[in-house]
């Protein structure tokens, strides 16, 4: 597997996400259980992301406008059904590069957009695309943006 993935990285992320889009229930059913099974882990993880959050924003940060995205998520699943959330554009712990929990560099994607791409980070203006690895649930390309334009579907 690890070196048809060397191969052909992108074919294994697209099977493995047409596999999980074909598997709903399943996995759906088997995060629960796990879960269920390992609240300490959960607990862990939510603890270790709410320290990175925190640690990660300046004193300068304008909170309003934070809080105001994460409104405007809840305000769009709300209207549309569809999840929306709030995506760090520079991931909080990227591997090349981390960003700051700053109103410039969040942006509201869909739940979907959001897990395909990921914790990755890729400006092809600025690292060139020999500095781009993918990730294991694939890559969402920026669309353009910079991250003084986040994204905030209309």
């Amino acid at each position: 597997m690890k070196k048809a993935y060397q191969e052909n990285p992108q074919l294994i992320l697209d099977r493995g996400l047409a596999w999980r889009q074909e598997n709903k229930d399943w996995v759906a059913n088997y995060n629960k259980q796990y879960r269920l099974d390992n609240p300490e882990k959960v607990a862990q993880i939510r603890m270790l992301r709410e320290h990175s959050i925190k640690q990660q924003t300046p004193s300068w940060a304008n909170q309003e406008a934070i809080k105001s995205l994460y409104q405007k998520a809840k305000q769009l699943s709300q209207e549309t059904s569809i999840l929306y959330t709030v995506d760090h554009i520079i991931p909080l712990q990227g591997t090349l590069v981390s960003g700051l929990h700053v109103e410039n560099n969040l942006q509201i994607l869909t739940k979907s957009e959001n897990s395909r791409k990921s914790n990755i980070y890729a400006d092809s203006d600025s690292l060139g695309s020999d500095h781009y690895r993918p990730h294991r649930q694939g890559f969402l390309p920026s669309r353009g943006r910079s991250i003084q334009e986040p994204y905030i579907p209309r």
